[in-house]
């Protein structure tokens, strides 16, 4: 085992989390944790919801994409169910 001071047992985490106040104050200065260990301040974790990129979009990718919404708008509009994959009617 790692003998580096960042490396805990379940043992010592747990004996951590228990000692602390439950109304312990947070520093303002306060860096959050990251998995990747850059400094990437975010207002959630990447573990948690990974940051949105930016996709190129298309003419041809919004016309699928608005076909596709639109024609279960319409299905759904007539009465129709395809909720399991199958036209019924509902």
């Amino acid at each position: 085992m790692d003998s580096s001071p960042l490396v805990f047992t379940e043992d010592e985490l747990a004996e951590l989390a228990l000692s602390t106040p439950y109304d312990a104050t947070i520093d303002p200065n306060a860096v959050p944790w990251s998995p990747r260990g850059d400094n990437f301040h975010s207002s959630l974790p990447d573990w948690y919801m990974a940051p949105a990129i930016g996709l190129v979009n298309s003419r041809r990718r919004r016309v699928v994409v608005a076909s596709i919404i639109s024609s279960f708008v319409i299905i759904n509009a007539l009465g129709f169910c395809v909720t399991s994959g199958f036209l019924t009617l509902a």
